[in-house]
């Protein structure tokens, strides 16, 4: 299989096939313009000739030896293109009083914090970034001997891993870790409850994600060739050690760059992601997640549609359980499995709870559907502006007769500034099944009708952060 993939910074792109590979870098230079196109036409042209047969059209010799030592750099340190937050301030990072409110306890005063004994409450850090200027963390906090002002050296356990221990903590304990003293962790403060261990995974310098491109992925349940966007968090590249949930998202074309999306329009889901992941507010707060948006192909009536439509105008349609075999079986094991030119392999949580399948419009019904045929995959569901109404609104009873449930989900529709607009009435009768099958609005559903809003990328965009805030809580 080739695959080649390009990123919002430029283009870094990469071809393999089996065992051979290359890796081209194209900057916003004079050579960004149509070096894609160029790039893919030479590879696929010549693919059975190897890699040297394809290089020498785009550079000269020289260039090629550039190439190449830039190619390991890139292979070895996937941030190279992401540019570092350097704030060593961080902000306030106290509580909402700006005080240091107790909590009982203390600190450990025995001279080490790795002899935990029961009843200790243990902050562990993990951070492995090799750079000399960080070699030293810190932790500030509220009561139990903390401070918000002055911090407490953690101790080293190895590299990449430092501890605290708390004892005798008595109450909901709020705390940051520091680099040096001098730099706060981004983003809200970390909660531990007394006597907990608690593992966090911190990014310090790095207040944005990052997207790539990735093409030729082929499906060979759908028989067709289609590109997939991803979306990687702030601590990616800085913290090798995180792990994260996935967030899928339909439409991937529509999810990020204008260049690509119906309209110019996007859902700005990195712009969204990454305001609330370094948001201090715990309101706005967003956790971190890896984002798996495949794009839409011309069969997009066919894949996002669970049942046969009897009117000749939607004859190629029906193909939901097919596509969703695609996402189930073929793509979230392939972007679970990726090693270049990033490497999710082992990054990814593979938990139903933490997975979230999103969409709107036909992709809303497909994430509808997914719900009701596969909630041991995606427990968590985001359905926006949902075209309910196909097949005499099928789906209605699909949800009514499912057997098992998602854990949460998220239904939405603008009221489109009339009666039946963004078939709004439709969307809330989707509401009362979930209601009549046990869902309860504020628990496990939430139902949004916004006033005045029509069926486009803009309105969804606008509704995405809470509607993320509600479907990614407790992650």
């Amino acid at each position: 299989m080739s695959v080649f993939f390009s990123d919002d910074r430029g283009a870094v792109l990469f071809a393999c096939d089996k065992s051979r590979v290359g890796i081209w870098l194209a900057r916003k230079t004079g050579y960004r313009a149509g070096m894609e196109s160029r790039l893919r036409s030479g590879w696929e042209n010549d693919v059975s000739m190897g890699v040297r047969a394809v290089v020498p059209r785009f550079f000269s010799t020289g260039a090629v030896g550039c190439i190449a030592g830039l190619s390991l750099c890139l292979w070895g340190c996937a941030s190279s293109d992401v540019p570092l937050d350097d704030d060593k301030t961080g902000g306030d990072h106290r509580t909402a009083a700006g005080s240091d409110l107790g909590s009982g306890g203390d600190l450990a005063d025995d001279g080490s914090d790795l002899n935990v004994v029961p009843g200790d409450t243990v902050l562990r850090v993990h951070y492995p970034r090799n750079d000399a200027r960080y070699s030293k963390l810190s932790i500030r906090g509220s009561g139990a001997g903390l401070s918000w002002t002055s911090g407490k050296a953690m101790t080293k356990v190895r590299d990449g891993l430092y501890q605290a221990r708390l004892k005798g903590v008595s109450s909901t304990l709020e705390w940051k870790p520091l680099l040096d003293d001098t730099t706060w962790s981004r983003g809200k403060n970390f909660v531990v409850e007394p006597g907990q261990t608690v593992d966090i995974y911190p990014h310090f310098v790095t207040s944005k994600g990052r997207y790539l491109r990735v093409t030729g992925v082929r499906s060979t349940v759908l028989g067709n060739t289609r590109a997939v966007w991803l979306y990687l968090p702030p601590s990616f590249d800085e913290n090798p050690e995180a792990r994260y949930p996935i967030l899928c998202m339909h439409d991937g074309q529509n999810l990020f760059d204008p260049r690509y999306a119906f309209g110019g329009r996007t859902w700005q889901v990195s712009q969204t992601l990454d305001a609330g992941i370094d948001a201090l507010d715990p309101s706005d707060s967003l956790p971190e997640v890896v984002v798996i948006g495949p794009e839409n192909t011309d069969r997009r009536l066919y894949e996002y549609t669970p049942t046969k439509s009897s009117d000749p105008t939607y004859r190629d349609s029906g193909g939901g359980d097919q596509y969703l075999k695609f996402v189930v079986e073929e793509l979230l094991p392939l972007m679970n499995g990726l090693t270049s030119p990033v490497v999710l392999s082992g990054r990814l949580v593979s938990d139903p709870a933490k997975t979230t399948l999103a969409g709107s419009s036909l992709g809303g019904l497909i994430t509808a559907y997914a719900g009701v045929k596969k909630p041991d995959v995606f427990g968590r569901i985001g359905i926006f502006s949902p075209s309910t109404w196909w097949d005499g609104r099928y789906i209605l009873s699909a949800v009514k007769a499912s057997v098992g449930k998602p854990s949460r989900v998220y239904v939405d529709s603008g009221d489109g500034g009339g009666e039946g607009g963004d078939d709004w009435m439709n969307t809330a009768e989707l509401a009362k099944t979930y209601r009549d099958i046990g869902f309860r609005d504020g628990a496990n559903l939430q139902y949004v009708l916004e006033p005045m809003a029509t069926h486009n990328e803009d309105a969804w965009a606008r509704r995405l952060p809470a509607a993320l805030r509600f479907l990614l809580a407790g992650l």
